[in-house]
């Protein structure tokens, strides 16, 4: 404070512009982001069923990736939605409603928002039973491949009940309900060797309730695979109904074959 070198004459204009200057290049930056990240933007779209029919009551999951922040909506009564006020980024997307398969996608969303069209899969049925093996007996007395005791009606299925299309909105699903079981029968000559493990089987039970197109994905041993396509062959459901209108449906059975 004491040294008369120093120079303390006001600042001059041009100094003050120059300053001013910096000022605005530190500060402009900054503005920048901040308004980059109140940036929003919205998405709307619609959902659709197998039918292509409007599906209410669907829920759309936007998460962004960066913040794993969620937003949801439901479908409207005519299978509308629309997120609004959402920051720009590039979100995961789950479209999902009971009976129906799940729409899975990303999507990056620009300050000129988005709109997009889903249209819903059918889901699928799963089966899943133990067969417990016993020892092989003493008298080696061999047992049919499917025994007749296997085969039982299920009395608790009840019956179908008439079905009412209004025909304004889709996604109404009837299950299928099984009429028939056949439980699968290990293979006598297996039992010495004590083979065991997981049969996987796909299939589709028709609009008949019959179930056909099988294929064996995966089996310990090939006559695994074939007692479990013998039984599954004979079962039988009551149809699946979209809007009222029987329609086929995937199913996937898993067995597994273990010793008591």
């Amino acid at each position: 404070m004491l040294n008369p070198r120093i120079n303390r004459s006001p600042i001059g204009a041009r100094s003050r512009a120059l300053v001013l200057c910096g000022a605005l290049l530190v500060a402009l930056p900054i503005a920048g982001l901040a308004v980059f990240a109140q940036a929003r933007a919205s998405f709307s779209g619609s959902v659709l069923d197998p039918a292509s029919r409007a599906m209410p009551d669907a829920r759309i999951v936007f998460t962004n990736a960066q913040t794993q922040a969620k937003h949801e909506v439901l479908s409207d009564g005519s299978g509308r939605f629309a997120l609004t006020d959402l920051p720009l980024g590039r979100y995961s997307v789950e479209v999902r409603r009971p009976g129906f398969m799940t729409v899975k996608l990303e999507v990056v969303l620009a300050e000129e928002g988005g709109e997009g069209r889903f249209q819903l899969k059918l889901g699928s049925i799963r089966e899943s039973l133990v067969v417990s093996v016993a020892p092989e007996p003493a008298s080696g007395a061999a047992a049919p491949a499917v025994p007749a005791s296997a085969v039982r009606a299920n009395p608790g299925a009840p019956a179908e009940q008439p079905c009412v299309d209004s025909g304004t909105t889709g996604g109404h699903i009837i299950p299928p309900k099984k009429l028939v079981d056949v439980k699968p029968d290990y293979p006598e000559h297996l039992k010495a060797d004590r083979v065991a493990g997981t049969v996987t089987l796909e299939g589709v039970v028709g609009r008949d309730g019959k179930v056909h197109s099988m294929r064996v994905i995966e089996t310990p041993h090939a006559d695994l695979g074939k007692a479990v396509v013998d039984a599954v062959g004979r079962w039988a459901f009551t149809a699946t109904r979209l809007n009222c209108e029987p329609v086929e449906v995937a199913m996937t059975v898993i067995v597994r074959f273990e010793y008591r």
